[in-house]
């Protein structure tokens, strides 16, 4: 079946007038890799170790760490792609070496991700007992809300890695970057359909956790501008900027030191926000809000960070394939402004066909009074079990 399938993509390959172009654009729509290209990588990474290219290309080529082999092709000398990277031009920026994909998702990492080393057994450091992957769903079945702290310690780690490459999770309302790597830290858990909603529960947790670390990550970014960099230009805030400091909290999840290329992207991303907050000296709210929306994530998105875990969830996802809530706020066209008209209005419209439907049950014009009554002894039910002020005069009144 899927050879018949394969060969007809193949006729329409080859009867297209750029073949090439048609096989990009297939591998593009699944999310896959060419062998031109890989060849092209193999090719230039081949070239890069030989020793005449690596003595005449030291100062022209940044040196590639064994710690980060996913490396992302540079784009040099590049137009600026949206008004975010026109203003890290006008202000003396590093554009990232990558772009957003025509969907707005992230870019495809341009070398296949790691694979995980999902554990078959986890040890509880205080006893040093160990745990099948069956005994552990137990655990997390029976305190999936409450989890004890070396189960949560197994989570945080790679949720410091993912908050390392993306400071941004897909949308709230699907949450599947948590919940993939809950998924694949605990096989035996997260098969069992009955525990869908106990994940669910889980990452919504877990992403509150997500916002504080936005909220602290920011707070770290306001302390090294008010005391230390509010009158340096960028060249000077190179030498100042302290990864180490700022991203100390997360950076404890890695197990090597930071390659040269990690410890510049995570610069950028300071740097930024930096020059935010120089441009909204009087307003924080605004500086914050202008870092997150434009989305400094590219700067790290496929970057290598090596968990100390040595389990490597986070490493090995392809976060392409996630829907971004950020992706970015795009001010040159107003498609992001159009979708929240368009939310209002059928929230709008939803509300007012409400409200209809309830002066017709009451047949009695919908008065404010009315309208409080119909609400209360028509509540709907919810696991078999009735509103708690259902049938009490005191659910009228607070309503």
């Amino acid at each position: 079946m899927l050879k018949e399938e394969f060969l007809r993509i193949e006729e329409i390959i080859n009867i297209s007038s750029d073949p090439y172009k048609t096989k990009k654009k297939i591998a593009d729509e699944f999310g896959l890799i060419l062998p031109e290209y890989v060849n092209f990588m193999t090719e230039k990474y081949r070239k890069s170790q030989s020793p005449i290219s690596t003595i005449t290309s030291l100062e022209s080529s940044p040196v590639t760490s064994p710690h980060s082999p996913l490396r992302s092709p540079p784009l040099k000398n590049r137009a600026p792609m949206d008004n975010f990277e026109r203003q890290l031009i006008n202000n003396n920026l590093e554009l990232p070496s990558q772009y957003f994909t025509k969907e707005r998702h992230y870019p495809r990492s341009p070398f296949p991700r790691p694979d995980a080393n999902v554990l078959d057994k986890y040890t509880e450091p205080k006893t040093s007992r160990e745990y099948s992957q069956k005994q552990m769903s137990e655990i997390l079945e029976n305190n999936y809300s409450s989890l004890p702290k070396w189960v949560l310690d197994i989570i945080y780690v790679e949720l410091r890695a993912l908050f390392l490459r993306t400071r941004h999770l897909d949308h709230s309302t699907r949450n599947l970057m948590i919940e993939d790597i809950i998924s694949k830290l605990f096989p035996h858990f997260a098969k069992k359909k009955e525990n869908k909603q106990k994940i669910g529960f889980m990452c919504k947790r877990f992403q509150k956790v997500f916002d504080g670390w936005r909220s602290k990550l920011w707070s770290n970014i306001v302390f090294a501008y008010q005391n230390s960099c509010t009158n340096d230009n960028i060249s000077q805030l190179k030498s100042k900027v302290s990864v180490s400091t700022i991203f100390r909290q997360w950076l404890t999840c890695v197990s090597n030191e930071l390659s040269e290329e990690m410890e510049k992207a995570l610069q950028n991303v300071i740097i930024y926000g930096i020059s935010c907050l120089s441009e909204e000296v009087d307003d924080d709210k605004t500086a914050r809000r202008n870092f997150f929306m434009a989305n400094t994530d590219l700067y790290t998105i496929n970057l290598d960070f090596a968990c100390t875990d040595k389990i490597d969830v986070t490493r090995s996802m392809e976060l392409s394939h996630y829907y971004i809530s950020a992706a970015r706020s795009f001010p040159e066209d107003d498609d992001e402004k159009d979708d929240d008209d368009e939310r209002e209005q059928r929230k709008h419209k939803k509300k007012e066909l409400r409200r209809l439907q309830i002066k017709e049950a009451t047949g009695a014009g919908g008065d404010d009074n009315t309208l409080r009554f119909w609400k209360i002894f028509n509540t709907l039910r919810t696991k078999g079990i009735e509103n708690k002020y259902s049938w009490k005069l005191v659910g009228l009144i607070m309503l």
